[in-house]
């Protein structure tokens, strides 16, 4: 049997359904937009203002352009930099003291030539210089905005520009030149997001207050019965929360608490792809059935948290379980930003927030946020989130750390013997590797918390009876986030456990959590001595095998290929 990525016909996908479909079935750091049918390292999404700066901040809530300006939201108060400086300098961002006036509900959108900002109760005016925190209720004659939900802003182009906002279980919009209308919704629904189409049309999410199915609403400006706002037509969705909502093509897709994204057919939402949790029975942080949580940074999707380039949906997520502290809900599973392709529904890990420099990427966040896709020369993403608490990332020109897995590839036969895979890349720099682990059997993952006594050995109270040397470990918060190690030694007295690995990633006195499974190292790493390509020996007889390819630096990875031989008898 032969595996190869891209396959036959140049594909490289993350279907997330299962063990054996797809190209891949696992990604970190991962970039598979950049150059279709190539698998590249993520730049690093490096932390610019931290919860020191923001002053201790609940929330970026949403980030955008404006007036030759970058604007970074958060509940207490607004950032700018010039589009012409680099949003990945700290000093190049300062406090625009006029937009101070922010909460919780925070976002905002450019209508009328002036900025229009989300409060809690108001909607305010901001044209680069004069700031109105009543312009909603004194000047547009709308109605004061219930205090404590989500109020999401949005414009639609239909016959005349036009402004939106949620407001509990209504949605109001604003005519350029005319009155306020209101659009009412089921009661038991809240409205929190909104995408525009082409069609004039606003798509808007809700979730359910309860325990019952949320409903997309379709609404057109203008449309009444009598002299009363009405939306045309509500579908519901199979999920208690739609967490975020964007169009592709005029065309509406939208992400569930559930972990589905799903597309509108024409008669409703079909489910195309799903991020690496579903039927785990694990609950992502602020979507517990029946208990929804009203702030948009608490649930796992701000509904600022998505952006669309071409055919491509970025997503930032927060991956955490909502009973267990800084865990994902999968070992698959990474907070950050993904991807997801809508030509062939890959639905990947495009990059983790880093912290620190010696870190490349937390799996789990404290919060969600804003997103914004810039595609300058200076920062092609940049959000609003926390790893531990809120901070501004920007995707900065800096080599990163990520890997890939592969599916379990199965013999053709009773079993085979897996002798080898070779690797195409281009030619490697100065202190960039791929390195090749794989495994032939399973076991559960084991978490621990790590207490570093040295860069290569940590203790841990944990019960870590079942790992054994050889395994992998994976750091997935705290001190090198996103780094891995293969272990060498383990000794134990008492329940203590000290587990030394062959790579130097900690820090004594530092802690992390981590995980381990049993992934093995293959020891012939691929350095810029190889050139092009790297054969391995793998040297293992199995009925199936599973590969996992780990990229330090600027890599341009061509291709994989797995070449086994049938064996029908044991070995």
């Amino acid at each position: 049997m032969s595996f190869q990525i891209p396959n036959s016909e140049l594909q490289i996908r993350q279907s997330n359904r299962g063990d054996l479909f797809g190209e891949l079935w696992e990604t970190f750091n991962i970039d598979l937009t950049s150059n279709p049918g190539k698998i590249l390292n993520s730049k690093k999404l490096e932390l610019v203002l931290d919860n020191s700066v923001l002053t201790s901040a609940a929330g970026l809530h949403d980030l955008l352009i404006f007036d030759g300006r970058y604007y970074a939201f958060t509940e207490d108060e607004t950032f700018e930099c010039g589009v012409g400086d680099d949003p990945s300098v700290a000093g190049n961002w300062s406090i625009e003291t006029d937009l101070e006036d922010n909460d919780i509900t925070t976002t905002a959108v450019v209508f009328d030539g002036s900025l229009r900002i989300s409060l809690n109760t108001n909607i305010a005016s901001y044209d680069g210089s004069t700031y109105d925190d009543n312009w909603w209720t004194a000047v547009a004659s709308g109605t004061a905005l219930t205090t404590a939900y989500p109020h999401v802003t949005e414009t639609v182009q239909s016959q005349k520009e036009t402004f939106f906002v949620t407001d509990k279980n209504l949605v109001h919009y604003l005519e350029k030149g005319g009155s306020p209308k209101i659009v009412t919704l089921d009661s038991n629904v809240v409205a929190c997001c909104l995408a525009p189409a082409l069609s004039g049309s606003m798509w808007v999410g809700t979730y359910n207050e309860t325990s019952g199915k949320a409903y997309v609403y379709e609404i057109y400006v203008g449309e009444v019965v009598g002299s009363t706002a009405v939306y045309r037509q509500a579908y519901p969705i199979d999920a208690q929360a739609v967490l975020a909502i964007w169009v592709v093509d005029n065309t509406p897709y939208i992400v569930t608490e559930k972990g589905t994204i799903q597309v509108f057919n024409g008669a409703g939402f079909k489910t195309i792809a799903h991020f690496p949790f579903i039927f785990n029975g694990k609950d992502l942080r602020g979507v517990r059935p029946g208990l929804i949580q009203d702030s948009s940074r608490a649930r796992p999707i701000h509904p600022r948290g998505v952006k669309v380039v071409n055919d491509v949906a970025f997503l930032l997520v927060n991956s955490e379980d909502t009973t267990a502290t800084d865990t994902p809900v999968s070992t698959r599973f990474h907070s950050g930003v993904w991807e997801f392709n809508t030509s062939n529904s890959s639905l990947s890990h495009r990059a983790a927030l880093a912290d620190t420099a010696n870190d490349y990427g937390t799996s789990t966040l404290d919060e969600s946020g804003a997103l914004l896709v810039t595609d300058n020369a200076d920062a092609f993403l940049m959000c609003g989130a926390g790893a531990t608490d809120t901070g501004l990332y920007v995707m900065k020109d800096t080599p990163g750390q990520g890997w890939f897995v592969t599916p379990e590839l199965n013999s053709d036969t009773i079993q085979s013997a897996y002798n080898k895979i070779t690797h195409k890349a281009t030619t490697l720099g100065a202190g960039e590797t791929i390195n090749t682990l794989y495994r032939t059997r399973k076991r559960e993952t084991i978490r621990g918390t790590a207490n570093w006594i040295s860069t290569t050995e940590f203790v841990t109270t944990d019960d870590w009876s079942g790992v054994v040397v050889g395994d992998l470990v994976r750091v997935n918060t705290g001190y090198s986030t996103g780094d891995w190690g293969s272990i060498t030694a383990i000794t134990t007295s008492a329940t203590t456990y000290t587990i030394t690995l062959n790579r130097s990633i900690g820090l004594a006195d530092a802690t992390s959590k981590v995980y381990s499974d049993n992934f093995k190292l293959i020891g012939a790493e691929m350095t810029t001595t190889d050139g092009e390509f790297k054969t391995v020996g793998v040297g293992d007889v199995n009925p199936w095998v599973q590969f996992m390819v780990i990229l330090k630096g600027e890599i341009e990875y061509r291709s994989f290929d797995s070449k086994d031989n049938a064996k029908t008898t044991r070995s």
